[in-house]
């Protein structure tokens, strides 16, 4: 039986985390990423609540950090000072020397390309190639496709870059990127995006299950120093509820 993950749900709003838990359980989702941003931080007493809530829903959460700068110098210290503090970090690659930078350094575990963006080649085979290097995963985001903001130019980027994701191997991630509890999306309904966009079936149901589960096995391991192996689900840390 596949256990499916969005890995992407901001925690912008602590108020609606009840109902957006219950939601993401009802959808069918096994795992979540709470996505902190910026200088987004949550207290520990805000983290206990949440076990609670995760607890009671047996669903299983992991935190995650998203980098969003313009700023290189800024990237290179935000990766310095959350390093091993969450499970997962991603770079949120508004230009090229973000994309380079970001896909150089291993700490990193996904990237995130703006869909309507206009520069040419952000995502590329060289990006591929520094990608790979580093294991580093691409994650495409329904919200993003939801805005119906440039809908011609989101689309020719996005097959484009499933198909440059595909011919390099590069593991695909797709997520709802909800904000609230509306927004969020069923497994099947975010996956058939990709489907649209020339993948297959399998690997399309993959990049919401099976893959970002294996990203989150391997991030805790290069993290926390712990042994993963077939008979262990998911591995706990102190931010790591399941």
């Amino acid at each position: 039986m596949r256990r499916y993950v969005d890995l992407c749900v901001f925690l912008t709003d602590v108020k609606n985390i009840d109902e957006m838990l219950v939601m993401a359980k009802h959808l069918g989702y096994h795992t979540i990423s709470l996505t902190l941003t910026n200088d987004n931080i949550i207290s520990s007493e805000i983290i206990n609540e949440i076990k609670k809530i995760a607890i009671k829903n047996k669903l299983n959460i992991v935190f995650r950090y998203e980098i969003n700068t313009n700023d290189s110098k800024k990237l290179r210290e935000k990766v310095r000072k959350i390093w091993r503090k969450y499970e997962i970090i991603s770079a949120y690659c508004i230009d090229k020397k973000i994309a380079r930078i970001a896909g150089r350094d291993s700490r990193i575990n996904i990237l995130i390309f703006p869909l309507d963006t206009t520069i040419k080649d952000i995502f590329n085979d060289a990006q591929c190639s520094l990608m790979k290097a580093k294991n580093q995963y691409i994650e495409i985001r329904y919200a993003e496709i939801a805005k119906n903001i440039n809908l011609e130019r989101t689309y020719t980027n996005l097959l484009r870059w499933v198909r440059i994701a595909y011919e390099n191997k590069i593991p695909i991630i797709a997520s709802s990127g909800a904000n609230r509890p509306q927004i969020l999306r069923s497994p099947f309904e975010i996956a058939s995006i990709l489907v649209s966009s020339g993948l297959d079936i399998k690997s399309a149901r993959d990049s919401i299950s099976t893959t970002p589960m294996k990203l989150i096995e391997q991030s805790i391991l290069k993290t926390r120093g712990k042994l993963i192996n077939k008979y262990v689900k998911i591995l706990r840390s102190p931010l790591c509820i399941g």
